[in-house]
């Protein structure tokens, strides 16, 4: 989806001028860094959720085959 939609984009871009372009393309490529660093916070906050998640479910289990 994102490359389909960066080619578009790209596309869009050589229609115009050379100039404007560069100015363009630049501006989109700081658009898709930010967007990279806000998909890799995502994932270190789910990773995060996953392993606390884990963490519980692991304890639960401890418990229930000591009582068990």
């Amino acid at each position: 989806k994102e490359q389909q939609e960066m080619a578009k984009r790209l596309k869009t871009l050589l229609a115009k001028g050379r100039e404007l372009r560069i100015k363009d393309l630049k501006s989109m490529l700081q658009e898709f860094r930010t967007q990279h660093k806000e998909r890799l916070a995502h994932q270190i906050e789910r990773r995060k959720e996953v392993n606390k998640m884990l963490s519980t479910f692991k304890q639960e289990r401890s418990c229930q085959e000591l009582t068990g």
